[in-house]
């Protein structure tokens, strides 16, 4: 049963819409994650050079931590754990949502008529150094160009005529 062509683009806009909310949920992650430390750090270390520095003692010892020592631990487990979320949950469900869109992108590029979509683009443009579009892939351009006169053999403007 073939869907329409209004749909197919309302299914396309659909995915690229979720993989702009994955990664605006992983940049507010590490936002938030960043600003905890950030804060956990500067009370201890405000802890530290004032009066109200103080020390915990340690159950079933005769040792005490520093209070400082106990949030920069904090800051450490903050840190780690937006790690975690980040990278382990949510580059995780951008990546499903990527791969999801390049794949309905050449499905779907005959149709709508475009060499290449905008998360194939995007991925390119990510993954490869220079890419280029050639042969209806993506590859990485061999030949480097810049204004080098050391370097030999390489495209520049001047030797391009």
């Amino acid at each position: 049963m073939p869907i329409e062509d209004k749909l197919k683009i309302e299914i396309w806009h659909r995915a690229i819409e979720t993989q702009m909310h994955f990664a605006e949920l992983s940049l507010k992650m590490r936002q938030i994650g960043l600003t905890l430390v950030g804060a956990t750090v500067a009370f201890a270390i405000v802890m530290y050079r004032t009066d109200y520095a103080f020390s915990v003692p340690l159950p079933w010892t005769e040792a005490h931590v520093p209070a400082a020592t106990i949030l920069f631990c904090t800051a450490a487990a903050i840190l780690f754990g937006v790690r975690t979320i980040d990278v382990g949950v949510y580059h995780r469900m951008l990546r499903g949502a990527v791969k999801f869109n390049e794949n309905y992108e050449k499905k779907i590029a005959s149709e709508v008529e475009w060499d290449s979509g905008l998360t194939q683009t995007i991925s390119a443009y990510s993954r490869l150094k220079d890419p280029v579009f050639e042969n209806g892939e993506w590859v990485s351009n061999k030949k480097r160009r810049c204004n080098n006169p050391g370097k030999k053999n390489m495209e520049t403007p001047q030797n391009r005529e």
